[in-house]
């Protein structure tokens, strides 16, 4: 079978394209042409289409949902704004979450009989995950989601020294570290997720136990005083 494969979004068709892109050359194509962003409401041809691929994207890219660096930079060029809606949700949802374990003495599941209570269960699932991967947060963002769930302080520090167990099993086997531009099998991944961990280290966004010393073993060259980049 043909390994080509046609994407159709909402009108709009490519061949061999991953979706995220085709939605940022439409849009990208449309600020270009009509000076603005697209939106699901307009009339205008092809720009209720492509606007609704647009939301679509920030949604995948707030839920860090299949995105990658490279890709979350064009959206942040598109749309400045964007990353300073992520800290904003991510307050909002420590906000909803800490009023609803102070009315309801437990922390909000992402499957209940409460109205609200999956939707903010599921915000709350997606903020976790934010964090795993350093998206939008600060160390405030940190502080106050270990105040309010102590044990996630583990499953952090776990994710984490897993991480680094994979990252040292690869420069054994490879004799260098991960990248996230190789096309070598698992390679991409590991190497997106080592970089999000150098960058979260940056950020002192790592749980209490963490051991700087092990990263620095694997990336001797790596400076904890760095610049942590775009989208962390």
């Amino acid at each position: 079978a043909s390994s080509v494969q046609l994407i159709r979004l909402k009108g709009l068709e490519c061949l061999g394209r991953d979706e995220v892109d085709i939605i940022l050359d439409r849009v990208e194509a449309f600020v270009a042409k009509h000076g603005v962003k697209p939106n699901r409401s307009s009339k205008d041809g092809l720009k209720p289409q492509i606007g609704g691929a647009l939301a679509k994207l920030r949604r995948r890219a707030k839920a860090a949902n299949g995105v990658t660096e490279a890709q979350r930079a064009r959206l942040s060029s598109l749309d400045p704004g964007f990353d300073r809606r992520i800290r904003s949700t991510n307050d909002e949802v420590l906000d909803r979450t800490i009023a609803f374990v102070a009315a309801n003495g437990a922390l909000p599941a992402v499957r209940g009989d409460d109205g609200a209570h999956p939707s903010l269960g599921r915000a709350y699932s997606e903020f976790k995950n934010r964090v795993l991967l350093g998206k939008g947060l600060t160390p405030a963002h940190l502080r106050r989601l270990l105040d309010l769930e102590p044990e996630f302080a583990n499953r952090l520090a776990n994710f984490d020294d897993a991480l680094l167990d994979r990252a040292e099993a690869y420069l054994a086997a490879h004799n260098t570290l991960p990248t996230e531009t190789a096309t070598d099998g698992r390679k991409p991944t590991l190497g997106k997720a080592f970089l999000r961990l150098r960058r979260r280290a940056i950020m002192g966004l790592h749980a209490p136990r963490f051991r700087p010393d092990r990263l620095l073993a694997l990336d001797p060259d790596f400076d904890l005083q760095a610049d942590p980049g775009p989208w962390t």
